[in-house]
């Protein structure tokens, strides 16, 4: 149940990157690079403190420098499909990740199909449908189409570096696992500031709000998230990411004055009961959740 606890807690806090990318003024990709850079001080600093051995085989460094690109890929990506297609469009296309991470488990990882799985990913589907598609008038135009295969791509690079994430922190420490992706991302933060790119444009009083997203979406939740998916299936760790759409709605009613729609209620309560089936499933079955 912890590990469930740690993946919900996760999502939550990235659940808020949303309205943090609204109240600022600032490119989505430099607001990537240096959060996470961020992260990675600590990261090393903590690591520092309790003195962690980084040893690792130089056979894995291709491997998290992939996970890397595919994570900076995910987030890009994202962003472009909110510009080209509506919002719902590009966040209904980026959530379908869990399906591939579905996939992918199945395929790289070799987990067991789980018949649970299949349940709770068809409720969350439909309870997205609920909320981002709400009327049955759904107009499709050339730059929607664009703006879906942006969102598309998102969700195949998040679901192969969930998967990837989890083939790599079976066989090392999850720490070591984010202390290398951290230092491949600081590279490539040190790069563009080298390129003296305008991309790092944004208000001086913004970075303090950078230090303590840093802390919390690139230390904390990825502690979480990794020394959880370390003990439990992908794809149950996959589902439980819509998480972050409820989180997203609650944040809206909370700090936006946002009332959701019946149809936004019942999508989000499809989704939340999807994620309890996987987390009553995973609890009571812990062997299940390693067994692949």
């Amino acid at each position: 149940m912890k590990n469930f606890i740690y993946i919900i807690l996760s999502f939550f806090i990235w659940s808020t990157y949303g309205i943090i990318l609204n109240k600022f003024n600032i490119n989505p990709i430099a607001f990537t690079l240096m959060t996470t850079s961020i992260g990675f001080v600590l990261l090393s600093l903590y690591i520092c403190k309790i003195k962690l051995n980084l040893s690792l085989d130089k056979k894995l460094l291709p491997v998290i420098s992939l996970t890397t690109l595919l994570f900076l890929t995910n987030a890009t990506t994202f962003f472009y499909a909110y510009q080209l297609t509506s919002i719902s469009n590009a966040i209904f296309s980026h959530y379908l990740a869990p399906i591939f991470v579905f996939i992918f488990s199945i395929i790289i990882l070799r987990e067991k199909l789980e018949v649970i799985t299949c349940i709770s990913l068809l409720l969350a589907i439909l309870g997205l449908i609920f909320i981002f598609f709400p009327n049955k008038n759904i107009s499709i135009h050339q730059r929607d189409i664009y703006g879906i295969s942006l969102g598309l791509i998102s969700a195949i690079c998040y679901g192969l570096s969930v998967v990837i994430a989890k083939s790599v922190i079976i066989k090392i420490n999850y720490l070591v696992f984010m202390f290398y992706q951290g230092l491949f991302t600081f590279i490539l933060f040190l790069l563009f500031l080298f390129l003296k790119t305008n991309l790092f444009y944004f208000n001086i009083n913004s970075i303090f709000i950078l230090i303590i997203i840093g802390i919390t979406h690139s230390f904390v939740a990825p502690i979480m998230y990794l020394k959880a998916l370390e003990k439990i299936k992908a794809q149950f760790a996959g589902l439980l990411g819509y998480t972050e759409v409820v989180g997203s709605i609650l944040l809206g009613i909370f700090f936006l004055k946002e009332i959701p729609s019946l149809s936004t209620l019942i999508g989000g309560i499809l989704i939340v009961f999807s994620g309890g089936l996987v987390i009553f499933y995973g609890s009571n079955n812990p062997k299940k959740q390693t067994d692949f």
